[in-house]
């Protein structure tokens, strides 16, 4: 019997597949529904992280856990399918007035970096997103998380506070954690220095 190892030199010398084809053609029907977000927001899918991320917790240098959230589209949005960039999530609120400001910069900050690997995403814990990212032209995800549930498992899924809004969590490349905090703390500089 072949030990794996020498099995996959020889499948990399002989230009073989490593792994099989129905393998391969499983994992990419798992991702097929999500990319490339075809219902309008056409943001890009990193498949090359996604099988090597390994979450951790949600404390800085972390791996944040996933989730899966509906957008102003109807797309499933995956977490986990951006792995290979900066993605700040923000939590916010149609009562907070704080909200509708921070979206706006969300965008300004979009339009900016989005080129370079960066990737905000609302999550409103209440009402439409499609509403929302209408009222405020946002061409970044914004994902219905009813009463913050999602936001809520990965900024302090342990605490029995309200949630204070608007609340964040920045993600370098590999969905590291590098800051959650409470309102709006983050520059551009700290965004640029986490760029792919």
């Amino acid at each position: 019997m072949s030990s794996p190892i020498v099995v996959g030199l020889a499948a990399l010398l002989c230009g073989c597949p490593i792994i099989s084809e129905d393998l391969a053609n499983q994992k990419s029907a798992a991702y097929a529904p999500y990319a490339p977000y075809a219902n309008g927001g056409g943001w890009t899918v990193d498949q090359d992280c996604i099988d090597y991320l390994s979450v951790t917790d949600i404390q800085s240098g972390d791996i944040a856990e996933g989730f899966s959230l509906e957008d102003q589209h109807g797309d499933t949005v995956v977490l986990h399918h951006f792995c290979n960039q900066v993605v700040l999530i923000m939590a916010v609120a149609i009562w907070d007035g704080g909200s509708s400001s921070i979206s706006e910069d969300l965008q300004v900050l979009y339009e900016t970096y989005k080129e370079q690997g960066f990737l905000p995403m609302a999550l409103l814990g209440e009402g439409d997103p499609t509403d929302w990212s209408e009222a405020f032209d946002l061409t970044y995800p914004v994902l219905s998380d009813e009463g913050f549930r999602q936001f809520r498992e990965l900024y302090d899924p342990d605490s029995q506070e309200p949630l204070s809004i608007p609340s964040g969590v920045l993600l370098k490349p590999g969905l590291e954690v590098v800051w959650k905090g409470l309102g709006w703390e983050i520059t551009a500089d700290e965004i640029e220095s986490y760029l792919p």
